[in-house]
This record gives C-alpha cells, structure tokens and sequence, in this order.
C-alpha cells in the first residue's frame, strides 16, 4: 500500500499593486508610456476597430469615460477578490 503524500496548501494571493502583483515583465509594468486596460475577450474586435469608447457613447450605461491602469493588476480589481 501506498503511504498518503503531503499535498501542500496554497493561500489565495489577491493581485494588488500593494503586493507588487504583476502579469508582465518590469521592462513592461515600469514602461511610463505604457497604460493597461482589462474588458471582456467579447468586446475585443470592437475595441480595436473603434478604439476605447465610454459605456455612454457606446449607449450601455451612464459611464462616460474609459479607465486605466499604471500596473496591470489595477486592471484585475473588477473581477473581485475572494
């Protein structure tokens, strides 16, 4: 019979700046002409057909500008944290 081997437990990290949480390279996340932006795979083709446009003039919502981020965690903040 097998002996049971040890699985270890990983805490959930939340990605924050706080926690120098990153999905890119320094060279990247530290670029200062460099914003990120996160929206839903969906609206992809949109986006690069017609540029970033507000939730008002896009007629889904009352939002009338389009956020970035200095850090490509800043970007993470909509889907929650556990």
């Amino acid at each position: 019979m097998k002996k049971p081997i040890a699985i270890p437990k990983w805490e959930v990290m939340c990605p924050t700046e706080c926690n120098e949480y990153s999905l890119f390279a320094q060279a990247l996340e530290n670029d200062p002409l460099v914003l990120f932006h996160a929206t839903p795979k969906q609206f992809f083709d949109n986006i690069t057909t017609s540029g970033f446009r507000s939730a008002k003039s896009l007629g889904t919502g009352a939002l009338e500008s389009v956020s970035y981020a200095r850090k490509s965690s800043g970007c993470l903040a909509h889907i929650g944290n556990p």
